[in-house]
C-alpha cells in the first residue's frame, strides 16, 4: 500500500473517532459535560488535520510528477518526437529558465540562448527578452507551478469556469435564465403564443495584476542548490492569488472584477438573533432556494471559519452534517455536496453573507495570455540583490446569478 493511502487510512480512523465523540452528546448533559467532548472531538479533527496537510503535500508531489509527464508527452506528440528527446527539450527549457534567473540573458550558454530566441519567435503572446529589460518567456513548467500556487490559495478558481483567452479586448458574455418559462398544450387550429427567451449580457475586461517585487540575494541567486524557480513560482503566484482572490470573491466590479459574492442572490437570511450563527434548517432552505436544474452541479462556498461551525451541526436525526471522504479521491461533503473553502469569504458576523451554494461554474475568471516575468537586474544592486515580479491579467464576472444562492446573517 502506499504511502498516500496509508496517512489516508490514518485521517479516517481519526475522523471516524471525532465523530464517535461527538454522537455522544445528549440533551441530559450539562454544558461542562458538552464542553469536555467537544474538546476531545476538537482533539481528533486537529489531528486528522495535520495529516491531511500530510496528505496534500503528498498529492502535490503525486500531480507535480504527473504534470511533468503530461508535457513530455504533448512536447513528444507536439513535435512528433521521441519521448526521450521531448524529456531532453523539457529539461533544457527549465536550465535555461534557472539560468535567466539567476544570471539574466548573459547567463545562458549558446545552446540555451538559442533554445530561449527560438521559443520566443515561435510565440506571439511575448516579445524577445533582453537582458537590460530582464523579459522572458515563462516556460509551462514554471507557469504549471505558479497557477498550482493559485490554486492552492485561491479558492474561488477551484469552482469557477476558466476562460483563458489570447487577448486583453472586453468580451460580451450572454446571460439567460429561461427555469421560469414552460411549454403548454393548445387547441387545434390555435395560433401559438410568443414566449421570448430574454437575453442579458456581462463584460469581461483585464485588469492588470503585479505580485510586486521579489528581491533575492546574489548569495542564494549563485547558490546552485537553491531551486530560484520554484521559490519564485510560489512567491508569486500566492501573492497574485492573494489580490485576485480577494476581488474574485468581494469585488464591485467598479474598476476592479465583479466577486461571486456580489454576483449571488439572496437564498436564506438567519432569523432575528442569528447574527453569527446557523441552523440545520438555514442549510436545508439555503440548498432548496437553488434551482434543481443548477442543484445537480452545485457545491457550497465558505471561509474555514464557518466550516468549523457547520462540522458541529448535526441534522435531525442528530447526524452530522458533515462528511468526510473516506477513501482516495473522494472529497469531503456538507449535507452530501462538496464544499469550497475559501477564506475571502466573510466570517460570521452581523448581516454577513458567510455561505454560498449552487452552480459556482456560472461564474467565469478570466485570464488573458501567460504570466510576464521581469528581471530588474540594476534596482537593487546597490544592496546585491535582484528583483524580480509577474504581471497578470485577469477579470471576473457571473453570467447567471440564480445559479448561486447565498446565507446572510440576521442584522441583529
Amino acid at each position: 500500500m502506499s504511502h498516500i493511502n496509508l496517512l489516508r487510512e490514518q485521517r479516517a480512523a481519526l475522523i471516524t473517532g471525532a465523530r464517535a465523540e461527538l454522537a455522544q452528546i445528549s440533551d441530559d448533559m450539562d454544558e461542562v459535560q458538552v464542553a469536555e467532548v467537544e474538546a476531545r472531538f476538537d482533539e481528533q479533527m486537529a489531528a486528522a488535520e495535520k495529516v491531511e496537510g500530510r496528505i496534500a503535500r503528498e498529492q502535490r508531489l503525486l500531480d507535480a510528477e504527473a504534470a511533468l509527464e503530461a508535457r513530455i508527452e504533448a512536447r513528444a506528440d507536439r513535435g512528433r518526437v521521441s519521448r526521450g528527446e521531448a524529456a531532453k527539450a523539457e529539461d533544457l527549457e527549465v536550465r535555461s529558465f534557472n539560468a535567466f534567473l539567476k544570471g539574466g540573458m548573459a547567463g545562458l550558454s549558446e545552446e540555451m540562448r538559442n533554445y530561449v530566441l527560438n521559443q520566443q519567435a515561435e510565440t506571439r503572446a511575448q516579445s524577445v527578452g533582453t537582458a537590460s529589460e530582464g523579459g522572458y518567456l515563462v516556460p509551462v513548467g514554471f507557469r504549471d507551478q505558479l497557477e498550482a500556487a493559485t490554486k492552492a490559495f485561491g479558492g474561488v478558481r477551484l469552482g469557477a469556469q476558466i476562460l483563458r483567452t489570447s487577448t486583453g479586448n472586453t468580451i460580451n458574455m450572454p446571460t439567460v435564465d429561461d427555469t421560469a418559462n414552460s411549454g403548454s398544450i393548445i387547441a387545434e387550429n390555435t395560433a401559438v403564443s410568443d414566449l421570448d427567451v430574454v437575453f442579458g449580457s456581462v463584460n469581461l475586461g483585464a485588469y492588470t495584476y503585479t505580485s510586486r517585487q521579489v528581491k533575492v540575494p546574489y548569495g542564494l541567486m549563485q547558490d546552485a542548490a537553491f531551486d530560484l524557480g520554484s521559490y519564485l513560482a510560489s512567491a508569486l503566484g500566492t501573492r497574485i492569488a492573494r489580490a485576485t482572490n480577494a476581488h474574485f470573491t468581494l469585488g464591485t466590479g467598479i474598476n476592479q472584477p465583479k466577486g461571486i459574492v456580489p454576483f449571488a442572490t439572496s437564498g436564506k437570511v438567519g432569523a432575528v438573533g442569528q447574527t453569527t450563527s446557523i441552523t440545520y434548517d438555514d442549510l436545508i432552505d439555503l440548498v432548496h432556494a437553488v434551482d434543481p436544474s443548477y442543484r445537480a452541479n452545485a457545491k457550497f462556498m465558505l471561509s474555514d471559519a464557518m466550516l468549523r461551525n457547520l462540522r458541529k451541526l448535526k441534522d435531525s436525526t442528530g447526524l452530522p452534517i458533515w462528511q468526510p471522504g473516506m477513501v482516495a479521491g473522494e472529497p469531503d461533503r456538507l449535507l452530501g455536496f462538496q464544499y469550497i473553502i475559501n477564506n475571502d469569504m466573510p466570517v460570521p458576523a452581523a448581516n454577513a453573507k458567510t455561505v454560498l451554494f449552487g452552480d459556482l461554474t456560472k461564474f467565469i475568471i478570466r485570464d488573458v495570455l501567460d504570466v510576464q516575468m521581469v528581471r530588474l537586474n540594476e534596482r537593487y544592486a546597490d544592496s546585491l540583490q535582484v528583483g524580480f515580479l509577474a504581471y497578470s491579467r485577469h477579470d471576473s464576472n457571473g453570467v447567471n446569478p440564480a445559479a448561486v444562492k447565498f446565507y446572510q446573517h440576521s442584522a441583529t
